[in-house]
């Protein structure tokens, strides 16, 4: 099986699209309904979609290579994100940024939050996996060759179908952009949300590096929550003016939350062997915590935070 990589990531860049906004209005639902885990409902949907889906990893990757990967990279990464899912964490941890007291209840907090969400996570994608096997032609093998090819693309079908969906969908984010005032976060986060996604493909190269350790995941994860607790703190330190807060949550929404990725995270998980299950689970959480504690944390307790009050 060959695909061109342009073509995947055309494929990438459209179905990102589609998960940023499926996230956004799933984040809409969880703030109304009584739900204290953070970002449970789009990491779990996320989750058991991505199950769902490797079970037709064969079919669909001799069918269209592209198409698997932007379902499984470019939907279910982009639908999940690890990132806000840690600063969520990390703010119940560390008592941000309100700035009250501080007690072993905050400790707690984050330890259960962790344990449960990662427990739900594992099972779903699991329950995702079981749905998956009741659909007739699905398969339990997921070896497959598939020869990814670097020159220009042919001008076929395949590509004219993949470009024409994903230039309308940006074109439409940015129509959308200057035109709905109100909703414009909702719409850049969409131009930004290729960006991450297909630089989160581009680091899974490194997957490979380590068979035990994903090193492009959790490059990925890392490098995403870096870039969202920096662009955190400028939603405090910064004057509140409406283009800016737009886009600096955009870039949280877009980019970091398309970068960075729980379905792949958990996936990866359930794939290795308990002793490196572990290590991987809780050097790659650490980390993003230790990211955000220099990061947000940092200026939390130096700046005050201006009372914890967010200005965008």
């Amino acid at each position: 099986m060959e695909e061109n990589i342009v073509n995947v990531y055309l494929s990438i860049s459209f179905f990102a699209i589609l998960g940023v906004l499926i996230r956004i209005e799933l984040n809409k639902l969880e703030s109304e309904l009584y739900i204290y885990l953070p970002l449970i409902l789009t990491n779990s949907i996320g989750c058991i979609l991505l199950g769902f889906i490797n079970n037709f990893k064969l079919v669909l990757t001799n069918w269209q290579y592209a198409f698997y990967i932007g379902l499984s990279t470019g939907l279910c990464g982009s639908i999940t994100t690890f990132s806000s899912w840690n600063l969520a964490i990390f703010q119940d941890f560390f008592n941000l940024p309100s700035m009250g007291k501080y007690s072993y209840v905050n400790i707690v907090t984050g330890i259960v939050e962790t344990v449960v969400s990662l427990t739900a996570y594992t099972s779903l994608i699991k329950f995702g996996s079981h749905l998956g096997k009741l659909i007739p032609f699905s398969s339990d093998i997921e070896t497959t060759t598939t020869v990814i090819r670097r020159e220009k693309p042919e001008l076929n079908t395949k590509f004219i179908i993949y470009a024409c969906l994903t230039l309308a969908a940006i074109v439409a984010a940015i129509v959308l952009a200057i035109v709905d005032d109100n909703n414009s976060k909702i719409w850049i986060s969409c131009i930004l949300a290729p960006f991450g996604a297909c630089l989160r493909y581009i680091l899974s190269f490194r997957n490979s590096m380590y068979p035990n350790f994903p090193l492009g995941t959790f490059l990925a994860n890392i490098i995403g929550t870096l870039c969202l607790g920096i662009f955190f703190i400028f939603r405090f330190a910064f004057d509140k003016k409406e283009f800016l807060c737009h886009f600096l949550i955009a870039v949280a929404d877009g980019f970091c939350g398309c970068l960075t990725t729980i379905s792949t995270f958990i996936n990866e998980i359930v794939s290795l062997n308990t002793k490196y299950l572990y290590f991987y689970c809780i050097v790659s959480i650490a980390t993003a915590q230790i990211v955000l504690l220099i990061t947000f944390g940092f200026y939390g307790w130096t700046s005050g935070l201006k009372n914890g009050m967010m200005n965008c």
